[in-house]
C-alpha cells in the first residue's frame, strides 16, 4: 500500500510537469488544442486515455488515429469522447503518434489535430531476493557506534559522541534537538530488537540525552531550561538562533527523555526535563515561526 501511494504521488507530479511543460511549448508556438479534457497535454500514459473533444458544429463523427511504426489502429465515436480501451493492449510500451478528427456528414475532415503520447509501463514491483531488514539496521547501528568515536568533528569532548558537535561528517553544525532524540529512538529499536550492541547503544543514548541535560539555557530568562537546537564549531547558537524559537525541535528531545525513562527507569531527571522545555509564551521574539531555538 505505502509502494502504491509514492508511485501514485511520483506519477501525479510528473504528469503535472508535463503539462505545464506542454502548455508553454503550445502557448509559446500559438497553436491550442481542442481537446476539453485535463489531459489535453499530457504526454505519458500508463491507463487508456480518454479524450473528450470540443463539439465542433457539423461534426458527425469523431476519429482516432493512432499509429506506431506501421501499425496502425482507428477509434470512431459519435459523440466527442474517445476512449483508447480497446486498442491499448495492443500498443507497445513506447511512443504513438495521435491523431485526432472531426467529420462531417460527408465524410470529409472539418477539423484534426496530431500529436506525439507514449504508453508507459506501469510499475511492476521489484524482482530481487529477500533482504534482511533486522541486520541491515544491526550494521547501521554498528556504524554510528564507532562514528561516535571515530567521525571526524569541527570541535570534540572527550567521551561525548561526535554527533553533538557534527550533524555529517565535516560538518561545521550540529543540532542537539535533532540528532540526539532520534539516535535514542534508533538505539532503543536496536535494544528492543535484541542487537547484538545492545548494550553501547543504550551507553550512548543516556550520554546524549545527560549531556542535553547538562547543556542548556540557564534556570532564568524569558528560556529557562531550554534546550540548545545549534551548535556552531562547538558553540552554542548559529544561523539564525537567538531571532527564533523552535518549540517543535524541544518537544521531540523531550519525548525522547520520557522514552528513555520509560525503556529504562534510569533517570527521574529526563522525566522533569521533559517538561521544562516548553517555556510561558510570553516573551517577544523577531519572528513568529519555529525556525531555530
Amino acid at each position: 500500500m505505502h509502494q502504491e501511494k509514492l508511485r501514485d504521488i511520483a506519477f501525479r507530479a510528473i504528469l503535472t510537469a508535463l503539462i505545464l511543460a506542454a502548455i508553454c511549448v503550445n502557448a509559446k508556438s500559438g497553436t491550442q488544442s481542442h481537446i476539453t479534457s485535463w489531459n489535453a497535454y499530457s504526454k505519458q500514459f500508463i491507463d487508456a486515455p480518454v479524450f473528450r473533444l470540443l463539439p465542433l458544429p457539423g461534426t458527425t463523427e469523431y476519429r482516432a488515429l493512432v499509429q506506431q511504426g506501421d501499425k496502425k489502429w482507428m477509434v470512431h465515436s459519435k459523440t466527442p469522447s474517445l476512449n483508447l480501451a480497446n486498442i491499448w493492449r495492443r500498443l507497445e510500451t513506447k511512443k504513438f503518434s495521435l491523431t485526432l478528427a472531426w467529420v462531417g456528414p460527408d465524410g470529409k475532415m472539418i477539423e484534426s489535430e496530431t500529436s506525439e503520447r507514449v504508453k508507459a509501463p506501469d510499475f511492476e514491483g521489484f524482482k530481487e531476493p529477500a533482504v534482511d531488514w533486522a541486520a541491515a539496521a544491526d550494521r547501521n547501528i554498528a556504524y554510528l557506534i564507532d562514528a561516535a568515536e571515530q567521525a571526524p568533528a569541527p570541535s570534540r569532548e572527550p567521551g561525548v559522541p561526535v554527533w553533538i558537535w557534527s550533524a555529517s561528517p565535516g560538518y561545521d553544525l550540529s543540532y542537539p534537538c535533532i540528532t540526539i532524540n532520534h539516535l535514542a529512538w534508533a538505539f532503543l529499536a536496536h535494544i528492543e530488537n535484541n542487537g547484538p550492541q545492545s548494550a553501547e547503544a543504550l551507553r550512548l543514548a543516556r550520554i546524549g540525552a545527560d549531556w542535553a541535560l547538562e547543556h542548556r539555557q540557564p534556570n532564568s530568562g524569558a528560556l529557562p531550561l531550554f534546550p540548545f537546537s545549534t551548535v556552531t564549531m562547538g558553540k552554542y547558537g548559529g544561523s539564525i538562533e537567538g531571532a527564533s524559537v523552535n518549540l517543535l525541535r524541544a518537544s521531540w528531545l523531550a519525548i525522547s527523555y520520557v522514552d528513555l525513562y520509560q525503556a529504562t527507569r534510569h533517570e527521574p531527571t529526563w522525566l522533569m526535563a521533559a517538561i521544562s522545555p516548553i517555556p510561558p509564551l510570553s516573551f517577544k521574539t523577531r519572528t513568529a515561526v519555529f525556525p531555530i531555538a
